[in-house]
């Protein structure tokens, strides 16, 4: 087997770390336990949108309690892996994006 050496500075690192979403209202940040998320960007129905800097094909159409949404707690959410449950994350920011 033939294996090729690369460089670091070959590799391309996905653009969507600091793009925003379009339909982004909310971004919530994370408290960083290890996880590969940190961000969520949310659309105004609560609708996550993208994940970053990774995951968005994990969190993606998850919804988010907007209610009970606070700094400081965990969030509620509905997805198809979890259903129904809060977070094992703490959020630490919420920002709007809406002017």
């Amino acid at each position: 087997m033939k294996t090729k050496k690369i460089k670091i500075s070959d590799l391309v690192l996905s653009k969507q770390k600091s793009e925003i979403h379009p339909d982004t209202c909310l971004i919530i940040e994370f408290e960083d336990k290890g996880q590969d998320f940190l961000k969520w960007q949310l659309n105004k129905n609560g609708k996550v949108i993208r994940s970053t800097p990774f995951q968005t094909d994990v969190w993606k159409n998850t919804y988010v309690n907007l209610d009970a949404l606070k700094v400081g707690k965990e969030p509620l959410i509905v997805n198809k892996h979890v259903g129904f449950g809060s977070m094992n994350y703490k959020i630490i920011s919420v920002e709007t994006t809406e002017e």
